[in-house]
């Protein structure tokens, strides 16, 4: 599958009109998943304060296929660090294939690494650009 990846940032409501309603709803749907760690209020005032950054991802016919949002952070030793914070759609791992692109925009803005926290099905597809396991996330109910 051959996808692109639009960053927009800079896009007027005319170029976001198309992508509109499948972002929100996007968005939703990674809420459901995560509902204990998002809230798509949340999410939609980060990109409209500038906070995070909203990718569109399209198939090669300009169809809507997932959302991503991004985010640079400063750590505190100065470097800056490039974060995945949502990713929602269809497309499953071919989806990684736009990951480049998104590491270019950051490295132009300094950032020394991209940080991707996702699930363990991710782990083959993001290897295969070169990211390793870090840390691992431990969980318990109380």
């Amino acid at each position: 599958m051959n996808f692109k990846i639009y960053n927009t940032e800079k896009w007027s409501a005319d170029q976001m009109a198309p992508y509109f309603d499948p972002v929100l709803k996007s968005i939703v749907s990674f809420n459901k998943k995560f509902a204990e760690d998002y809230a798509p209020e949340t999410i939609l005032n980060d990109i409209l304060n500038g906070d995070k950054i909203l990718w569109i991802i399209v198939d090669a016919h300009e169809n809507f296929m997932a959302h991503v949002t991004t985010e640079l952070q400063k750590l505190i030793t100065g470097t800056l660090r490039a974060v995945i914070v949502t990713l929602s759609g269809r497309g499953g791992k071919h989806l990684s294939q736009v990951i480049p692109q998104i590491e270019a925009y950051y490295k132009e803005k300094g950032a020394k690494e991209l940080l991707i926290i996702g699930r363990r099905g991710w782990k083959k597809s993001l290897q295969s650009h070169g990211y390793v396991v870090n840390l691992l996330e431990y969980r318990k109910q109380l």
